[in-house]
């Protein structure tokens, strides 16, 4: 969906939800893997398993499985330091009507974004565009 398949309705919803983003105090709260499933939660200054991620990460195929591997020794080859990957995601701030969702990125040195969604016919979350992104 682009800019261009919004409908009144829609861009009139994107800006009140926008709005409700600035005016609304973020919520911290600890993700929990049931709400986050097939991804890795750790804390801070925390190295991932490679066992433990291949548990938690679905993979069909070898070509899948050394892929996540790879990924988890340069996420754990980074050490301490600021790392791209998703240090940090906010709580989704929904519309009113519930079909858009606001949810903010932080990627350690990289920067971050605020991305909008949107709920499909099937009930899933569908990613539509970067509203705001800053870089460090």
């Amino acid at each position: 969906m682009n800019k261009a398949e919004f409908n009144k309705k829609d861009t009139t919803e994107i800006k009140a939800l926008i709005n409700k983003a600035k005016s609304s105090a973020p919520i911290y709260k600890n993700w929990t893997e049931k709400e986050l499933p097939n991804k890795i939660i750790i804390g801070n200054n925390a190295f991932i398993s490679i066992k433990n991620g291949l548990e938690i990460i679905p993979w069909e195929t070898k070509e899948d499985k050394k892929r996540i591997k790879k990924e988890i020794r340069k996420y754990n080859n980074r050490g301490t330091e600021w790392r791209s990957f998703p240090l940090s995601m906010s709580r989704p701030i929904y519309s009113d009507s519930g079909e858009y969702a606001l949810i903010g990125f932080i990627r350690g040195n990289n920067g971050g974004n605020v991305s909008l969604y949107k709920k499909n016919d099937s009930k899933n979350w569908k990613y539509i565009e970067d509203i705001y992104s800053w870089a460090y």
